[in-house]
């Protein structure tokens, strides 16, 4: 088991509730996609012409955020 491994004791996890395991991986996903989404908000922000930068650029620092958080 790797050293900063989450273990948690069964008896603390109510029926049906997911283990850390599980919440760590599903966060690491979330967060890989919100990376990959500010990624394509701007590589589109770059091959954009000037009347959809505006909303564009709104797109990736909204993506840039949800990235940050997650």
């Amino acid at each position: 088991m790797p050293k900063n491994a989450v273990v948690a004791h069964p008896l603390l996890l109510a029926p049906g509730e997911p283990s850390p395991e599980v919440c760590l991986r599903v966060v690491r996903k979330a967060a890989t996609l919100a990376v990959a989404a500010a990624d394509n908000a701007l590589d589109d922000l770059c091959r954009s012409r000037a009347v959809a930068t505006a909303c564009l650029e709104a797109v990736m620092h909204a993506s840039h955020e949800e990235a940050v958080s997650a």
